[in-house]
């Protein structure tokens, strides 16, 4: 090989380096970017979460107020008044019913029976049957089968997280049946007892 050829070769060989360093660098920067923005998302969703369950809780604490409230104004109202109390009695009702209706205030019941009661059966102590927690907080405003709809459109809502029983050979078979939520091509049959944030 003449001399000027190997030269040519040299400078070929560092210019592909360099080329190769350059791409190296910019692999490293963009996996930088989405690693940073990946924490920025994960800590978005951390507190999107934190200030929903802080509307539920208010909402949900704000209904009970308001209806021991009112149950201690009807109280207090003279014994003749039956007609009156009558009137009482159904405003109660359909205040009851506004709060069973209030989505995130339903979802933080079930979710409070679901990580604290101990009539709930769990599977791996991380999942709760659906039918379960319905019995455990029962007596509710809906059936069964509409509860479960309503539990759907919580998690539909990002408000609980349910999941489906995928080894029921494991589970007790009429649990399994009466805790089957459908909704579209989806199935469910637990809610998901996730860890709290870090940091909470």
């Amino acid at each position: 090989m003449r001399k000027g050829d190997a030269e040519r070769c040299k400078q070929l060989a560092r210019d592909l380096a360099r080329e190769q360093l350059r791409l190296a660098r910019v692999a490293v920067r963009d996996a930088l970017s989405a690693k940073r923005a990946a924490r920025a998302r994960a800590k978005q969703a951390c507190k999107n979460a934190r200030a929903l369950e802080r509307d539920a809780d208010r909402a949900y604490r704000k209904a009970l107020r308001d209806e021991a409230r009112q149950r201690k104004q009807a109280a207090r109202l003279p014994k003749g008044g039956k007609k009156l109390r009558k009137y009482v009695d159904v405003a109660l009702s359909v205040a009851a019913e506004r709060a069973e209706l209030d989505l995130p205030a339903f979802a933080l019941r079930v979710r409070e029976l679901g990580y604290h009661d101990p009539r709930v059966v769990r599977f791996h102590d991380d999942r709760a049957f659906l039918a379960s927690i319905y019995d455990a907080g029962a007596p509710w405003k809906e059936g069964l089968e509409q509860w479960k709809a309503r539990a759907v459109e919580a998690h539909r809502a990002g408000l609980l997280r349910l999941t489906r029983a995928d080894l029921v050979g494991a589970m007790p078979p009429d649990l399994v049946r009466r805790s089957e939520a459908a909704h579209g091509m989806a199935t469910y049959h637990f809610l998901a007892l996730d860890p709290p944030p870090r940091g909470r």
